[in-house]
C-alpha cells in the first residue's frame, strides 16, 4: 500500500531561540513520517536591560538583560556621563583652593577683593602687604579707608 501523507504539518520539535525546531507530515495510514522540515530559531526574547556595576563615578556602566527563553545573558558597557566623575573633582579641587586662600587672607588681615585674591595668586601675601596702598578707590588692601588727618600730639589713640 502506498503512503498517503497528511495535509497540515505536525510540529514535532517547537524552536526556541537556541534550537531549531521541527515539522513532519505523516502517513494518514500507518502513522510514519514522510516529511520533516525544520522551523527556524526564534529570536531572544530579552527584558530590561539592568546596571550590573559602575555609575556615572566610575565609567563604564555595565548592563545586562536576560533572555526569559534560554536565559542567555546579553551585556553592554555604557559610556555616559563619563565627564561628570573629572568635572566634579575639578570643582571640588578648585573651592578647596579657594578656601585655603580666603583663610589665609583672613588670618593676615586682607580684605578679600578680586585684586588682592589675584596679587596673592601671583605674588603671594608678603607682595600684598608691601603693596602701596590704593589712591584711586580710597581703600587700603586691609578694608580700612585712608585717612588724611594729621593727628593731634595728645591723641594716643
Amino acid at each position: 500500500m502506498e503512503h498517503k501523507q497528511e495535509e497540515e504539518w505536525f510540529v514535532q520539535q517547537e524552536p526556541t531561540c537556541t534550537y531549531e525546531g521541527t515539522k513532519v507530515k505523516r502517513c494518514v495510514y500507518c502513522g510514519e513520517t514522510i516529511k520533516v522540515e525544520k522551523i527556524p530559531k526564534t529570536k531572544h526574547k530579552f527584558g530590561e536591560w539592568v546596571t550590573v556595576e559602575g555609575s556615572v563615578w566610575n565609567a563604564p556602566i555595565v548592563k545586562t538583560r536576560i533572555c526569559s527563553g534560554c536565559f542567555s545573558e546579553e551585556t553592554k558597557k555604557v559610556y555616559a556621563w563619563v565627564w561628570v566623575k573629572p568635572v566634579v573633582t575639578l570643582l571640588v579641587i578648585l573651592g578647596v583652593l579657594v578656601g585655603i586662600i580666603v583663610i589665609l587672607m583672613r588670618q593676615k588681615g586682607i580684605q578679600i577683593t578680586v585684586a588682592n585674591i589675584k596679587e596673592f595668586c601671583r605674588n603671594g601675601i608678603r607682595d600684598i602687604k608691601d603693596r602701596s596702598k590704593d589712591e584711586a578707590s580710597g581703600d587700603d588692601i586691609f578694608g580700612g579707608t585712608k585717612k588724611n588727618e594729621k593727628k593731634d600730639k595728645d591723641d594716643i589713640f
